[in-house]
């Protein structure tokens, strides 16, 4: 059954796919008229349009400079064709309109060959613009700070900075350069916990592994070290690879387990939901995580997917962390996620439970962000 309700996700997915992709064609087959330029511009969608599925399929099998183009390639397109996409759709809304109550002057009436080609000019023209903007604000990062105050003494301290990255998405796109990067910029905060909300892989572990893009993070300076929760793109892949390559990185992979740090606080990891899809057995539910804990220490819970928010709250955490929605990454996916989840970026306080929830550091698919940014968060946590 498992298999059919996969095959069957896909199969919607690449009929939605191959439709947007047919209707781009159709509209240029009606601004530039057959020969020469309408060859290559088809060839150009039909190539990048196969890419992205080309290029996911050989990440799992190979890694090397021509499967991780292709790879991009696709990536690129996605974001590019979004932006076709509803470019199109507001002029075809027009030009339905004008079906029905004509208000086109004459203008574009006398010349309606010009006027489609110079709206495919527009729309590719504000599309790129649009797709390298994004691309942009991608590889900025911003510094998201907040300061809430749990209600709980620890001996010793009565502050912890913790550096919060999630959604790296390590893979065919992002390798040791852009790690070097996250190092550097959580270095210049001088955290003294860095923890991270998931998805710090893409898919399959192997190009990560060849390009020992989880070597930097060994350069991390912080006292009480690296801890992580894993996401379900940890699970996508090879979830033993996965584990295996970040607990060798000086990561500290927790799967439905807590640690006591320094005996003044916890680090409370919950395991993926996707664990039971590939294993058959659930993850444990956070009442059973937090059953033998000190209640008088502080508790920062990991949970990758920020679902159910209120469970938290339900067992007396003090801060939870979450990412995986990427705020919808690009416009205007925003809204939906802003739909699906009580929490799809930033922060909230319910009770004496606070949360927040990155809009992550990395992406999925297209490293083009147009709904959200690249974000390190630095919680300065208060102790009272």
């Amino acid at each position: 059954m498992k298999n059919i309700g996969f095959i069957i996700v896909v199969t919607i997915i690449l009929a939605i796919y191959s439709l947007a992709n047919y209707y781009i064609i159709a509209r240029l087959n009606q601004a530039i008229p057959k020969g020469l330029a309408n060859t290559i511009f088809k060839s150009i969608i039909l190539i990048a349009s196969i890419s992205f599925f080309v290029g996911s399929f050989f990440t799992f099998k190979l890694s090397n400079f021509f499967v991780d183009s292709i790879y991009h390639i696709g990536a690129y397109w996605l974001s590019y064709m979004l932006y076709i996409i509803l470019s199109l759709v507001i002029i075809d809304l027009f030009r339905m309109a004008n079906a029905i109550f004509p208000f086109f002057p004459e203008i574009i009436t006398n010349n309606i060959q010009q006027v489609k080609l110079i709206l495919f000019s527009l729309v590719a023209g504000i599309s790129t613009i649009i797709v390298i903007a994004g691309s942009i604000n991608m590889y900025r990062t911003t510094i998201t700070k907040i300061e809430p105050t749990i209600l709980k003494k620890v001996e010793g301290t009565n502050n912890l900075r913790i550096a919060f990255i999630s959604d790296i998405h390590f893979g065919a796109i992002f390798g040791k350069s852009f790690a070097e990067r996250i190092v550097r910029d959580i270095n210049k905060q001088n955290p003294d916990i860095v923890l991270i909300g998931g998805d710090i892989f893409d898919n399959n572990p192997l190009p990560i592994e060849k390009k020992k893009a989880l070597e930097p993070f060994k350069n991390i300076n912080a006292k009480y070290g690296i801890y992580a929760c894993a996401g379900n793109h940890e699970y996508i892949g090879d979830i033993d690879g996965s584990v295996k390559l970040i607990n060798e990185s000086n990561i500290k992979l927790l799967r439905d387990t807590n640690i006591c740090i320094d005996n003044k606080f916890y680090i409370i990891g919950r395991d993926d939901k996707m664990l039971k899809q590939k294993t058959g057995k659930a993850r444990k539910t956070l009442s059973e995580l937090v059953k033998n804990i000190d209640n008088s220490k502080p508790t920062i819970l990991l949970d990758h997917d920020p679902q159910r928010i209120f469970e938290a709250q339900e067992n007396n955490i003090d801060l939870q962390l979450s990412g995986h929605t990427h705020n919808g990454q690009m416009w205007p996916f925003g809204y939906i996620t802003n739909k699906i989840y009580e929490l799809s970026w930033g922060y909230l306080q319910k009770g004496n439970t606070h949360y927040y929830t990155s809009c992550g550091i990395g992406t999925w698919g297209p490293p083009v962000k147009t709904s959200s940014t690249s974000e390190l968060v630095i919680v300065d946590l208060k102790f009272d």
